[in-house]
C-alpha cells in the first residue's frame, strides 16, 4: 500500500478541512505534523531548470508527532524488535 493523502471535511459550511497521510490501515499522520515545501531542484536539467519548483522537501518531527511510542521506537532504532 502506498502512502496517500485524504482530505476530511469538518462539518457542513465550516470551511475547515483536515488532510491525513495514510501510511497503512493503522497508521495515519495529520498534515499539520508534516512540512512540505516545493523547491528548485539542484543539478543538471532541461529547459525548466532553475525556473520552476521541481523538487519537494518533506519534513516530519518524529518526537513531536502523534505516532504511538511503538512506531517512534522503530524509527529511532532500526534494530528494534
Amino acid at each position: 500500500m502506498s502512502p496517500k493523502f485524504e482530505r476530511l471535511g469538518r462539518g457542513q459550511g465550516s470551511g475547515t478541512e483536515i488532510s491525513m497521510l495514510h501510511i497503512s490501515p493503522h497508521v495515519v499522520i495529520p498534515d499539520t505534523e508534516i512540512d512540505i515545501h516545493a523547491v528548485r531542484a539542484q543539478g543538471a536539467g532541461g529547459q525548466n531548470v532553475n525556473k520552476v519548483s521541481t523538487a519537494v522537501h518533506l519534513r516530519f518531527d518524529v518526537a513531536a508527532s502523534s505516532l504511538p511510542a511503538f512506531y517512534k521506537a522503530q524509527l529511532y532504532n532500526p534494530d528494534y524488535s
